[in-house]
């Protein structure tokens, strides 16, 4: 039984420290810029975007563009197992705090480029029904 005078047991492994380690000053200016530098996609006035401005082939050559930038901007699981892979070997604090701010940025993207596509060609490209050329 313990009396509260010893110190914690914690296993060697343990993805969750209880030290922060913020000696890494090149990735602190990072994740410090990374926090300056953040938007809100929903600051966006979406309704201002008018498909009917645009030409239907205008709106596909578009939407078509914010589809092929969305697929990359999906690479949020990617930097998610970085930031996981960070914790696992206990890298610095500003390591894992830069690795979370590209989490969050590219998801953003992806959810942008969503909302641009839905504005210019709804249900684009899964249900999208091609039209021939007048």
């Amino acid at each position: 039984m313990s009396t509260g005078e010893e110190e914690p047991v914690f296993p060697q492994d343990n993805i969750y420290p209880i030290n922060w380690d913020f000696s890494n000053d090149t990735m602190r200016k990072l994740y410090v810029r990374a926090k300056r530098e953040q938007w809100d996609e929903d600051q966006i006035n979406w309704e201002s975007i008018n498909g009917d401005s645009f030409t239907r082939e205008q709106r596909l050559a578009m939407a078509y563009w914010w589809t092929v930038l969305s697929t990359f901007d999906n690479a949020a699981p990617t930097f998610a197992k970085a930031l996981i892979y960070a914790h696992e070997k206990k890298m610095d604090h500003y390591t894992k705090g830069f690795l979370t701010t590209l989490v969050w940025d590219e998801n953003r993207h992806n959810i942008m480029c969503g909302y641009c596509v839905n504005r210019l060609l709804p249900g684009f490209p899964l249900n999208f029904k091609p039209q021939k050329r007048n």
